[in-house]
């Protein structure tokens, strides 16, 4: 089976502080569940629950949490971004210390440089490079 790259992209991109994409490795669809319903899911009795949106949600997330055929997407960690800023900015900015600098600060200097569009194609390759490097570990065709 292959999965498309446009869909991981999209699920790895869906993925903030509410909410988690998983695959699911028979059909190769991304699903995206809210966080809120992961922990309904895990800690409550989902028939309890009066809300029937709620109750849904929570039910996908159970099957999800219980079924060994869905794998978490990677998500990428404040440190991880900070580490690809601070490989983009090396290269306008030379032998400074870049490592004590903060995100807000090593995105304001792509801003100030005028390297915005630049940024956005770098960035998006390294996101495809870890999309890529994770399907190649979870042996996940890719087309």
């Amino acid at each position: 089976m292959y999965v498309n790259l446009s869909s991981l992209l999209e699920g790895f991109f869906l993925q903030k502080n509410w909410n988690k994409s998983f695959l699911n490795q028979s059909s190769g669809e991304v699903i995206t569940v809210a966080l809120r319903s992961l922990e309904i899911a895990k800690k409550s009795n989902i028939e309890d629950l009066q809300d029937r949106l709620e109750k849904s949600e929570a039910i996908v997330a159970r099957q999800i949490l219980e079924s060994e055929i869905f794998i978490p997407l990677p998500e990428i960690t404040d440190s991880i971004y900070k580490n690809m800023l601070i490989e983009f900015v090396s290269g306008l900015k030379k032998n400074e210390a870049l490592t004590v600098l903060s995100i807000t600060e090593l995105e304001k200097i792509i801003r100030e440089s005028g390297k915005n569009t630049i940024w956005y194609s770098y960035h998006l390759s390294r996101i495809k490079k870890m999309i890529t490097d994770w399907a190649f570990d979870n042996h996940i065709k890719i087309k």
